[in-house]
């Protein structure tokens, strides 16, 4: 036998061929969540705020302490800072870091969750695995898939995960004070990360273990819960009611709609079309689990096995209860935004945990008719989920190109920024004039290492070359307000030699003036129509044209040359700002 068999054979000999099999299983989805994100995210960092002011703090040396516990909306994100500033120094600011992590985080989660099922549930291993496959599928889901693409998801996730550590902390032999030690430090991270992280300081309680005398258990006790109405303390110092947020309860409780915006909540992980229909199914479910559950601590006093449920579905109603008395003042659809989709997923967790709990305390020693029964049903449901998950995994592909390719407009327009400074599309990365003084300092400070157009066609651009009227190069072929008041553009494009273009520059000029750039468009081959021609196609916001008749005329750019190359199909438009105000 080789060295190389002889050393990894007793490993090898303890793998059976279900456990292979379940485990390819579980890694499915978290590769293709993997797949469809390298294949579609885009380096475009936000300098709204955080991270892009304390970046900038930092180039200019006047990052401090209070900066990094500065409030952003509701949140203290001392710790979503702190991990930034760590990673930008490796590579500069490329927020496809932040994505990864997010990948990573999510699939720490899987593997936690599956700890903890090992450590509370004296089950086989076939099972264990098989309810852990389950927590991947619902973990990497396709509503997921969009909050892959978006940094700052990561810190959505650290709270859940943190949570899911102090289970198993507190579930394991572990000596009282180093309980409470561990799960303080995980409940603080919480804390300075998400608001409601809070919840994990009453979640996290230490749990006793044997042979604590009753004088040190009161001792450790008393000094956690000092230590959370510190960390609570301190979070409140010089807190604010973040301006343009809406107030709780938006000025009064109404039941109706705050159980509504719940179900929504909770539906809205699977589906957001019959979110309402699908909310009422999952809390039917765990309420019937629910009931189960108390039945059997009722005659066993087995609460172990059901502790991570009732611990995870705790959160997850915490959770529901703030972002509901926080967010409801903006309707009930608020529920439905896919940020939220990261905190729902504690429920459905908490729902699967206590369906294996329930199979291994009861079920799996029942009568035979008992367990098939429940077998049946879970398969069924399993069956059922898994269908869907396939079903809306196409639809979610479509959502995930579609704002895979904003992305790229906005990254565009960040790119093209010193050109066309009063470009609408950045309002969305940054505001003026503060945002456009941090793309400044980030890129002396070499953390913002993006392709800004160069020096060579910044200075082309002060003089436009003149439209073609019968351009080899390609046309506009459609350009007109839309009944949404967007400015609608569509057209092919190509560079000498069949090339297809970087991009296409939009200009717009008034009254026989020279054309200055409005936009920039992203093209492809998707929608082409001539051989060798490249199609762009794009909605703009309008806010920065001249008003009066304006001419609309556009130009294929060729980065690497620094070189335009002016297009035919030279439009006249009539444009006043009502264009831009909605019906």
């Amino acid at each position: 036998m080789s060295p190389l068999r002889r050393r990894w054979s007793p490993y090898l000999g303890r793998v059976d061929v279900i456990t292979a099999a379940l485990v390819l299983f579980a890694i499915i989805p978290p590769l293709a969540a993997a797949a469809v994100v390298l294949t579609h995210w885009v380096p475009l960092p936000f300098l709204l705020s955080t991270p892009g002011e304390t970046f900038t703090r930092w180039c200019t040396g006047t990052l401090s302490f209070r900066d990094l516990f500065a409030q952003h909306n509701e949140a203290r994100k001392f710790f979503p800072r702190l991990l930034y500033l760590v990673l930008v120094q490796a590579g500069g600011w490329d927020v496809r870091k932040e994505m990864a992590l997010t990948l990573l985080s999510v699939g720490a989660t899987v593997v936690l969750f599956h700890r903890a099922m090992r450590v509370s549930v004296n089950a086989g291993t076939h099972t264990t695995l098989l309810v852990s496959a389950a927590a991947s599928f619902l973990a990497f889901a396709p509503t997921q898939l969009e909050n892959f693409l978006w940094a700052e998801m990561v810190e959505l996730f650290i709270p859940g995960l943190a949570l899911l550590a102090m289970i198993i902390v507190n579930l394991s032999e572990r000596p009282l004070g180093l309980k409470a030690f561990l799960n303080g430090m995980l409940a603080l991270v919480a804390t300075y990360t998400l608001a409601h992280g809070m919840l994990l300081w009453l979640l996290g309680f230490p749990l006793a273990s044997r042979g604590e005398s009753r004088r040190r258990r009161c001792v450790i006790w008393g000094l956690y819960l000092l230590c959370a109405v510190a960390a609570v303390g301190v979070y409140f110092i010089d807190y604010r009611r973040p301006s343009g947020e809406p107030a709780f309860f938006a000025g009064g409780f109404e039941l109706g709609p705050f159980a509504e915006f719940l179900v929504l909540w909770i539906g809205a992980y699977f589906t957001s079309n019959h979110a309402l229909v699908a909310g009422l199914v999952g809390i039917a479910l765990f309420l019937a689990a629910a009931v189960g559950a108390a039945l059997v601590i009722g005659r066993t006093g087995a609460w172990r096995p059901f502790f991570p449920a009732a611990v995870l579905g705790t959160y997850a109603l915490g959770t529901a209860c703030i972002t509901a008395a926080g967010r409801i003042g903006w309707g009930v659809d608020a529920a439905l935004w896919a940020r939220y989709r990261a905190f729902s997923l504690s429920f459905y967790l908490a729902l699967l945990a206590l369906l294996f709990a329930l199979y291994c305390t009861y079920f799996c020693h029942a009568a035979i008719q008992r367990r098939r029964l429940f077998q049946v049903g879970v398969l069924v449901t399993a069956g059922a989920a898994l269908i869907a998950w396939g079903a809306i995994y196409p639809k979610q592909l479509r959502r995930v190109r579609f704002v895979h390719r904003q992305n790229v407009s906005l990254l565009r327009a960040l790119e093209w920024s010193e050109v066309i400074p009063n470009n609408p599309d950045l309002a969305w990365i940054f505001s003026d004039p503060e945002g456009r003084e941090r793309v400044r300092v980030l890129r002396e400070c070499n953390l913002l290492r993006l392709p800004f157009v160069s020096a060579a066609l910044t200075e082309q651009l002060q003089s436009l070359p003149s439209p073609e009227p019968n351009s080899p190069d390609g046309e506009i072929t459609t350009c007109l307000f839309h009944p949404n008041h967007k400015l609608y553009i569509n057209g092919l494009a190509q560079l000498p030699g069949h090339r297809k273009p970087d991009c296409v520059l939009v200009g717009a000029s008034v009254g026989g003036a020279p054309f200055k750039p409005a936009s920039v468009i992203e093209t492809s081959y998707e929608m082409s129509k001539k051989q060798g021609l490249a199609n762009f196609e794009r909605e703009l916001i309008p806010a920065n044209l001249p008003l009066g008749d304006v001419s609309i005329a556009a130009w294929a750019v060729d980065l690497s040359q620094a070189k335009l190359y002016p297009l035919g199909g030279e439009t006249v438009i009539q444009y006043t700002h009502l264009e831009t105000q909605p019906q």
